[in-house]
């Protein structure tokens, strides 16, 4: 036993040479009763460590296959530092590997397009000053120059008095979907304007109609010898 809890006993039956068990042999007897829980105990533990630990790599691998998957990923910005913390899976959505993935504020914000950038930076201000999460929508600039569209949201982390500590955000990458989104807002604007313009073409071929027929009936009023 230990002084947690009881896993077995130990049963004293017979002594060799004696008739009973002295104090001493049930020292030792204890001792190595307290000796056998205690290593129990620890493999015990131990296993449930092990267990526990894989469950916990399990889980893990699983969290980063569904933000692989959904091309997101998050980052942490430490406010007395600038330090940048990002998950592996973040990098991608910025078109970077891991190892490329930008140390400081100042390397993350140089990611965002200049046009966007202001707007990304007055969203962490009132964040911290007004203790409140935000979402924003951004485009970032790839290696290669071109220009992603992505969707953020963070919100602030508070140390022990309270005071802001860390900026914790998420990023998706919306690319594909805003892409989408301004199709659909041109194929609407491409709808409306053949609506339009079938709508003028109708009421002209009316007002044509009526010019045609009235001119037909004034040609039947003219003599057939008028040079008009």
């Amino acid at each position: 036993a230990t002084a947690a809890r009881v896993y077995g006993w130990l049963l004293l039956r017979n002594k060799l040479g004696a008739e009973s068990f002295s104090d001493t042999d049930l020292a030792v007897v204890a001792a190595i009763a307290i000796q056998a829980a205690t290593a129990y105990e620890n493999a015990r533990l131990g296993e449930d460590s092990r267990r526990q630990a894989a469950a916990l790599r399990d889980e893990q691998e699983r969290t980063r296959f569904a933000m692989a998957a959904a091309h997101m990923g998050v980052w942490d910005i430490d406010l007395m530092t600038n330090a940048v913390t990002w998950s592996e899976t973040l990098a991608p959505v910025f078109s970077l590997t891991p190892a490329q993935a930008p140390a400081t504020l100042d390397r993350f914000l140089n990611l965002i397009h200049p046009d966007d950038r202001r707007s990304f930076t007055e969203h962490m201000r009132l964040a911290v000053a007004e203790q409140k999460e935000f979402t924003i929508e951004f485009r970032v600039i790839w290696p290669d120059g071109s220009h992603h569209w992505v969707a953020g949201r963070a919100r602030v982390a508070y140390d022990e008095q309270r005071r802001p500590a860390r900026l914790l955000g998420v990023c998706m990458d919306v690319h594909h979907e805003k892409l989408l989104e301004q199709q659909f807002h041109s194929a609407q604007k491409m709808e409306a304007i053949g609506q339009l313009a079938g709508g003028i073409a109708h009421d002209f071929n009316n007002l044509l109609t009526a010019v045609l027929g009235n001119a037909n009936l004034l040609l039947d009023d003219l003599d057939r010898a008028s040079p008009f």
